[in-house]
């Protein structure tokens, strides 16, 4: 048995009830996932690492993108609260 296979066999379910979340939310899909969301706001705030403002911009493009996310997963709540009202 690889290492692989007994993490995920002997030890899978204890990590996953430890952190109250799914293996799918530490996969490496999901930060590079993260990283092309970013990659996508970057462009409108790249700078050259040596610029004076590079701090600044790259703060800026962190800023927006998570604002981005939070607006997004509060729209997708938001409907699926009113989607599923008559359920409750």
């Amino acid at each position: 048995m690889t290492p692989k296979e007994h993490a995920v066999f002997e030890h899978e379910l204890q990590f996953c009830q430890k952190h109250a979340k799914g293996l799918g939310y530490f996969f490496e899909q999901a930060s590079e996932s993260a990283h092309c969301d970013f990659s996508q706001h970057w462009v409108n705030y790249r700078v050259p690492e040596q610029h004076p403002q590079f701090p600044a911009k790259l703060l800026q493009a962190v800023i927006s993108c998570n604002s981005f996310r939070i607006v997004l997963e509060k729209n997708i709540l938001l409907h699926f609260i009113f989607s599923n009202q008559n359920s409750w």
